[in-house]
C-alpha cells in the first residue's frame, strides 16, 4: 500500500511546519486563516490525527465576530485584538487560486497569483498599483503602450490587443512580452527582441528595428580590376605596383556615427543611386547617361542576398526629384518600390513588392512637367503639370485625387502635408502680386491654414519638413518654422542666418 504524502503548512520566512508543536513555534494568523479558507489547515490536522484539533477547526465560521480569536485559542496562541486581517481579501485571492489551477499547476505562478489579471479591469488596477510583472490569464487585452518597464506573461495563450496606427519599438519602452497572442487591425511592424512565445495575428507583423542604428551612403572607392577589358578600360589607372583600379561610386553602411564602416556592393559596379525600407536597400548601377538605362537591385542591410530585380529605370531626365531638390531614380516604402520607365516621347511610373512580383504601372507622365514627389506608407505625392498641379495616388488602389495648384514645393510628415504655393494673398504692400505661401493641410488636402508667406523678391528656393519644423531657403536668408503637431498655427518664427 502506497504511503500518503502529507503535505507541510508554510509559515512565514518559508519556513515548512509538520507538527502542531512546530505550527504553534511559527505561528502566523494570517496563513493560518488563509489555510482555514482555502480548507488546507483541517486537511493538515486530519493527514496527522490531530483529531480535537481538526474537530474544533470544522466547526468554526469565518463570518463570526470571534472567528480569529477562536482559531487561536484552538492552537494555545496569545489572540491580539490589533491583529488585522481581511478575511475577504484572502477569500477572494482563495477562490483567484482555485480559478487559476484550471489554467496552470506552476507553482511560482500560483505564490504569485496576487500579480495575475483575468480581466482588463484587474490588468488596469495590477497598473495603477505600479507592478512590473504582470501575468494575463485567458483573456482578451488590451496593451497600454503609455506603461512602460512592464513584463507581461501569458498563461493559456491570452490575446494582447494594441491600438496603434504607427510602428512601435517595446524594446525601446522596456515592454516585454512572454507567451502571448499579439493582435492588431492596422498593418504595424513590431520591435520585440527581448520577448518571446510571441503569436502574431492579424495585420502586425515582427519587425527588427536594427537598421535603425545604420546607415546608408555612397561614395567613392577604389576598385581593383585583374586585366583590363572593354568594361574597364575606360577610366582606368595604374598604381604604384603597376595594379590596374577605377575609381567608383560604391555604397556602403556604417553606424550612425560612422563606425563599422562596410562595403556592401563589392563587385565594382558603379552604384548611381539607392533608397532603404527597413533593413532592405534598393539600389540602381549603371552611369547616369542619357544613352542608357539603370538596372535595379537589392541587398539586405547587412549585405547579403543581394537580388537583380530584372528592371531598368530612367538614368538621366525623368527622375523622381524629391523633398530637399534631392533627385532619385527609385523610392519605397514598406510595401513597394517605385521607378520611372522612358520610352520616346513618353514615360510611365511603375510599382512593385519587395521582391519584384505585382510590377503594375501607376501613372503616364507628362516628362516635361513632372516635378517634385513624396512617398510615404500610403501614398506618393507628386507635382506635374504646366499649373504645378499637387496630386495623391492611393499605392494600395492607385487611386489618384488633385490637391491644390501652383504647388513650388511639398513635403509631409505622414499626417500632414507642408506646401509652397504660389499665390496672391491681398495682403501688405504687395498684395496683388503672386507671393510665396505655406500651408498645412491634411493628407486630402482638407482643413488648409496658411503658415507663412514671402513677398516676390523673397523667393524661397527649398523648403523641407522635419521633427516639426519646416525649413525654408530664400535668396536672402535661411529661417525655420517651428510647428505644434496638435495645431494648426506656428509656434515660432525664426531666421536661422541671413545672406548678403
Amino acid at each position: 500500500m502506497a504511503k500518503k504524502i502529507k503535505f507541510p503548512l508554510e509559515m512565514n520566512n518559508g519556513v515548512m511546519v509538520r507538527t502542531l508543536e512546530e505550527l504553534r513555534e511559527n505561528f502566523n494568523l494570517e496563513k493560518v486563516v488563509n489555510y482555514f479558507i482555502s480548507g488546507k489547515l483541517i486537511t493538515w490536522l486530519n493527514d496527522r490525527y490531530y483529531e480535537s484539533e481538526a474537530i474544533q477547526v470544522g466547526e468554526l465560521n469565518s463570518s463570526s465576530l470571534d472567528f480569529k480569536k477562536k482559531i487561536c485559542e484552538i492552537f494555545d496562541i496569545e489572540y491580539i485584538e490589533e491583529n488585522d486581517i481581511d478575511i475577504e481579501n484572502i477569500e477572494k485571492r482563495n477562490s483567484k487560486i482555485t480559478k487559476l489551477k484550471q489554467f496552470t499547476e506552476n507553482e511560482d505562478i500560483i505564490r504569485n497569483v496576487d500579480l495575475v489579471a483575468f480581466n482588463q479591469e484587474e490588468l488596469s488596477d495590477l497598473l495603477d498599483e505600479n507592478a512590473k510583472t504582470i501575468y494575463l490569464c485567458d483573456e482578451r487585452f488590451y496593451l497600454p503602450l503609455s506603461k512602460n518597464d512592464i513584463k507581461y506573461i501569458g498563461i493559456s495563450n491570452p490575446v494582447l490587443v494594441i491600438n496603434s496606427k504607427s510602428d512601435i519599438d517595446l524594446d525601446e519602452k522596456n515592454i516585454v512580452i512572454e507567451d502571448c497572442i499579439l493582435k492588431s487591425d492596422n498593418s504595424i511592424f513590431l520591435k520585440t527582441a527581448n520577448s518571446k512565445g510571441i503569436t502574431y495575428r492579424g495585420e502586425i507583423k515582427k519587425q527588427n528595428f536594427e537598421y535603425l542604428d545604420w546607415k546608408v551612403y555612397i561614395k567613392e572607392g577604389i576598385f581593383y580590376v585583374d586585366e583590363l577589358n572593354d568594361e574597364f578600360e575606360f577610366n582606368c589607372e595604374q598604381d604604384s605596383k603597376g595594379k590596374w583600379y577605377k575609381n567608383v561610386n560604391s555604397l556602403y553602411r556604417s553606424r550612425i556615427d560612422g563606425s563599422d564602416e562596410q562595403l556592401l556592393v563589392t563587385d565594382g559596379t558603379p552604384v548611381a543611386d539607392f533608397c532603404v525600407a527597413d533593413d532592405i536597400i534598393f539600389f540602381t548601377t549603371g552611369y547616369k547617361s542619357i544613352l542608357s538605362n539603370l538596372k535595379v537591385h537589392r541587398v539586405n542591410l547587412d549585405g547579403s542576398n543581394r537580388m537583380d530585380m530584372n528592371i531598368e529605370c530612367s538614368s538621366c531626365d525623368m527622375r523622381l526629384k524629391t523633398i530637399g531638390d534631392e533627385y532619385k531614380s527609385i523610392l519605397c516604402n514598406k510595401n513597394y518600390f517605385l521607378w520611372i520607365e522612358e520610352v520616346k516621347y513618353s514615360a510611365s511610373l511603375y510599382k512593385a513588392k519587395h521582391d519584384g512580383t505585382q510590377k503594375e504601372k501607376i501613372l503616364s507622365l507628362d516628362y516635361l512637367t513632372f516635378k517634385s514627389a513624396k512617398i510615404t506608407d500610403k501614398y506618393l505625392f507628386y507635382i506635374q503639370g504646366k499649373n504645378n498641379t499637387l496630386y495623391r495616388v492611393d499605392l494600395d488602389t492607385n487611386s489618384n485625387v488633385q490637391i491644390d495648384t501652383s504647388i513650388n514645393k511639398l513635403d509631409t510628415d505622414g499626417k500632414n502635408l507642408y506646401y509652397l504655393k504660389w499665390e496672391s494673398t491681398g495682403w501688405g504692400e504687395y498684395k496683388n502680386d503672386p507671393q510665396n505661401c505655406f500651408y498645412k493641410t491634411d493628407l486630402d488636402g482638407k482643413n488648409k491654414v496658411l503658415l507663412e508667406h514671402h513677398y516676390p523678391f523673397s523667393a524661397v528656393v527649398r523648403m523641407n519638413y522635419s521633427k516639426g519644423i519646416l525649413y525654408y531657403y530664400t535668396r536672402k536668408k535661411m529661417g525655420c518654422l517651428s510647428i505644434d503637431s496638435n495645431s494648426p498655427e506656428i509656434e515660432n518664427k525664426i531666421i536661422l542666418s541671413e545672406f548678403k
